[in-house]
């Protein structure tokens, strides 16, 4: 072997000892100043968990992909925590008064060609065996102070839970794909938004100011669930509320192909726009169902 090759070798193996050295450091030094370098282990999977005050926090934003998401109110404590998300392949941030979860969709997203070369991210390849030991999910629990004004889900293939939350602010779910919810004892004053190519939603004693539902494809069954508004926009699938109103304090607007829908458990002769019986109603709802099922019951 050549003089230079093993100079070469040799220069390499101290960078990589002296790499390991200094993220060791960086490690202990980030704990001493509180901040998350690398995850934390609980049941053998990654956590990480950021405490923040709900009163000064405007805005959640997550950016996930097959991932479980749950959001609770009502918390004695306001705080995310999130599990089996690899180091390195996603960031948090508290900035101002929003807090964001974004994570990085591939290992080529630590490359950055942007005004020249870049790369971040060595350390997390000299953790060997970091790997998802598990289902990635995200718990995000808000206090009953809250000032939060917006909660944004994106990514795609997730799965979100809404339970027992009690605030003043728009909720909005999109994905490239496919989205689920369940919620139960969801009240806000805000608009609640799903939209998907697919979505599946299943939603209970809920109480919104506006519902807007755009899929191609959307199987929804919403049960006591009174919204002031609703608008849906959907080619096929099953639309059913059970909405606790007058239905005279609402104006239509229904339209379709081939849907077949029911008002009250009678058929509607499409498009359905009459004449409103009140003359000021206080809400809308209006359904482009392209060849879905759509069952409406409005009755207090």
């Amino acid at each position: 072997m050549k003089p230079t090759s093993i100079i070469f070798i040799i220069i390499s193996v101290l960078l990589i000892v002296g790499g390991i050295i200094i993220c060791a450091v960086a490690k202990d030094i980030a704990v001493t100043d509180g901040y998350t370098l690398f995850n934390d282990t609980e049941g053998g999977g990654s956590y990480v968990r950021h405490d923040f005050l709900s009163s000064s926090v405007t805005k959640i934003a997550l950016t996930v992909t097959d991932a479980e998401i749950n959001i609770y109110g009502g918390a004695e404590a306001s705080y995310i925590e999130f599990f089996n998300f690899r180091d390195g392949l996603y960031t948090l941030s508290a900035t101002g008064n929003s807090i964001t979860l974004d994570e990085i969709p591939n290992l080529t997203s630590l490359l950055s060609f942007q005004g020249g070369f870049s790369f971040s991210g060595m350390r997390y390849f000299l953790r060997f065996g970091n790997t998802e030991t598990g289902p990635k999910r995200v718990n995000v629990y808000i206090g009953a102070d809250s000032a939060i004004k917006n909660i944004t889900v994106s990514g795609d293939n997730c799965t979100v839970y809404a339970d027992k939350l009690g605030i003043h602010c728009d909720i909005q779910i999109t994905a490239e794909e496919s989205a689920t919810l369940t919620g139960k004892d969801l009240r806000t004053t805000g608009a609640l938004i799903l939209d998907a190519p697919v979505v599946s939603a299943r939603m209970e004693d809920c109480s919104l100011n506006e519902l807007t539902l755009r899929a191609s494809k959307a199987e929804a069954a919403l049960d006591r669930f009174y919204c002031a508004n609703l608008y849906a926009e959907m080619n096929s699938g099953s639309l059913s509320a059970l909405i606790p109103a007058d239905a005279t304090h609402y104006s239509y607007d229904i339209s379709g192909g081939k849907a077949h829908c029911r008002l009250n458990g009678e058929a509607l002769t499409l498009p359905y726009k009459p004449q409103a019986a009140d003359s000021t109603p206080t809400g809308e709802i209006v359904i482009q169902a392209g060849n879905a099922t759509v069952d409406l019951t409005i009755s207090e």
